[in-house]
């Protein structure tokens, strides 16, 4: 009997470690197993790496909101964001701009490069969402926790002086707990998961 409990334990580390290692390198989408993507509210974000997007498709899809890239850094534009917040607009997809957030630029130029991008009108738009998250050798080499809380608190500073709103704060829940926790109470955060969509 311990054996068999032994090998049936043994066999489940084996396919929990497998299903995660897939998960991760998202060769599957295991929220396909417990989400009923016909009766759940479900998002998608997309930058220029997703090329030219079919808006109607993706409400075809059920997707029901869209947050797009527009900025990364102090300077960085993303290439399709114009293109996909007009589009987003015209298919009538509840949509929203967001800014990849960088360890390396002044969290106030960087919310500057945002509103020169986006612009001033968010009429009917989603909260303007910051992502945060490792990048390059950062998951490695951590920057300062005082550094990153200095520069992110900037961020949101400067976009509510434009905006007169509080922005979300996407962000992975290790980031979070190492950076964010006990530092943004005021702001609603999204916790990154795994994804339903390639």
């Amino acid at each position: 009997m311990i054996m068999v409990t032994l090998a049936v334990l043994v066999i489940a580390a084996i396919v929990f470690v497998t299903v995660f290692v897939l998960a991760k390198q998202k060769v599957i989408f295991i929220n396909k197993w417990f989400v009923d993507e016909k009766n759940s509210t479900v998002g998608v974000d997309v930058s220029a790496y997703q090329a030219d997007i079919d808006m109607n498709v993706l409400k075809e899809q059920n997707v029901s909101f869209i947050y797009i890239k527009a900025t990364e850094g102090s300077t960085g534009r993303d290439g399709r964001f114009a293109a996909n917040w007009e589009n987003a607009k015209n298919a009538e997809l509840l949509s929203g701009a967001y800014h990849f957030f960088s360890y390396e630029s002044s969290g106030k130029t960087q919310a500057e490069n945002f509103i020169n991008t986006v612009g001033t009108d968010l009429k009917g738009r989603l909260l303007p969402t910051v992502d945060v998250e490792y990048y390059g050798d950062k998951e490695q080499d951590p920057p300062q926790k005082e550094d990153v809380v200095r520069e992110l608190k900037l961020y949101p500073e400067t976009l509510e002086e434009a905006y007169g709103v509080k922005l979300l704060i996407y962000i992975r829940a290790d980031i979070y707990e190492k950076y964010l926790k006990g530092e943004f109470d005021g702001y609603k955060k999204r916790i990154s998961s795994l994804c339903i969509y390639s």
